[in-house]
């Protein structure tokens, strides 16, 4: 089941699973949850560029409970409501896992960042950097793939 309604509970939940920042602040954030109400999925959305840009941070911790309902809510926020032109996903490079999981959700990798991740315990890996386009989504309508701005 989708959780749209408590932002604070995903970004709490998402954030000791990634390695992003000490927490998060000016965010909005949407998870899954089991038929228990445990969180078992969620994306949290930072650093909001109106007609640009935005970054996400995700985590799953069992990625069967979570369907394409999932992934279509997710972008369709992104390109649809924040009205992005860009999505931006920054993951530890070489890990094979989230790097099949973003590019089956449309991303596209464009590089690496060296030393890009500062690790909880200090050290520093590789970042790969991904984006998904809204012209190249398949998660939203077709039809808002090409517009140049939402209203």
């Amino acid at each position: 089941m989708l959780v749209t309604d408590d932002s604070v509970r995903v970004a709490e939940w998402v954030w000791p699973r990634t390695h992003g920042p000490d927490g998060f602040t000016d965010f909005q954030a949407v998870g899954v949850q089991n038929e228990a109400g445990d969180l078992v999925a969620g994306m949290v959305f930072t650093g909001w560029t109106p007609n640009y840009n935005v970054e996400i941070h995700l985590a799953i911790d069992d990625p069967r409970a979570v369907g394409l309902e999932f992934y279509k809510y997710t972008f369709q926020y992104a390109f649809l409501v924040l009205n992005v032109k860009r999505v931006t996903a920054i993951c530890r490079d070489g890990y094979a896992r989230n790097e099949r999981l973003l590019k089956g959700m449309c991303f596209k990798k464009e590089g690496v960042a060296r030393s890009g991740y500062l690790l909880k315990d200090g050290s520093l890996v590789d970042a790969g950097l991904y984006s998904c386009l809204r012209s190249e989504c398949r998660l939203i309508p077709k039809e808002y793939r090409t517009m140049k701005d939402l209203k």
